[in-house]
């Protein structure tokens, strides 16, 4: 390297070896050793050793071969940076028990029982609402589309989800009783809150 007003020059010299396979691999190895003292301050660069007789590959070329292959070694239906996918579950579609007889003769109808007692929670009309179709109307099977049927005739806003309204208010409060798939029970708790607790002097119970 020889230096002239600032400015610097340097010449690269190329050496051809000739030989076996294990010679030309030494030789190589010497030529990288030295190649790396000269440009040991540069950025690295991808390099990519072609046969002689190959036609030189253009580095951008080179790059977009190498993230072909990355792609390649990725495992399948894996995508890159994919975010996860949402719950797809929908609660379940409630319709009206067209059968179910809410102004039995000879029985306080449940619209009237609904306005005695005054719930105000979702928890307490749904008690209400069980408690009145098994002690006034003494079906034997209660599903939460018998509750439904019932909100909607006194005009009360439905739950998005019935059914997991019906097991909070039997996990949260024990009013009612959903151990048996698709049979809700009224249990001794619920019974005492209808007929003590309701309606609730200050508007609300949590009992």
């Amino acid at each position: 390297m020889a230096k002239n007003g600032g400015r610097g020059r340097i010449r690269v010299f190329f050496a051809e070896v000739e030989g076996d396979d294990e010679t030309i691999q030494e030789g190589l190895q010497a030529i990288n050793v030295a190649a790396n003292k000269i440009f040991q301050s540069t950025p690295t660069k991808i390099v990519k050793v072609l046969p002689a007789s190959a036609t030189p590959i253009d580095e951008d070329e080179l790059l977009e071969e190498l993230e072909d292959e990355d792609e390649a070694l990725a495992p399948p239906n894996v995508a890159m940076n994919s975010k996860p996918k949402k719950s797809s579950y929908k609660p379940p579609i409630m319709s009206i028990v067209k059968d179910l007889n809410l102004r039995p003769e000879g029985e306080l109808s449940f619209r009237d029982f609904y306005a005695q007692k005054k719930p105000n929670t979702q928890e307490q009309a749904v008690t209400v609402a069980v408690y009145y179709l098994r002690r006034v109307l003494e079906l034997d099977k209660i599903t939460p589309e018998h509750v439904f049927t019932c909100f909607k005739d006194v005009g009360r806003k439905t739950p998005k989800n019935m059914p997991q309204t019906v097991r909070d208010t039997a996990k949260n409060k024990g009013w009612v009783d959903t151990s048996e798939r698709g049979n809700i029970k009224i249990t001794n708790h619920g019974e005492n809150m209808v007929d003590h607790d309701l309606p609730a002097s200050n508007g609300k119970t949590d009992s």
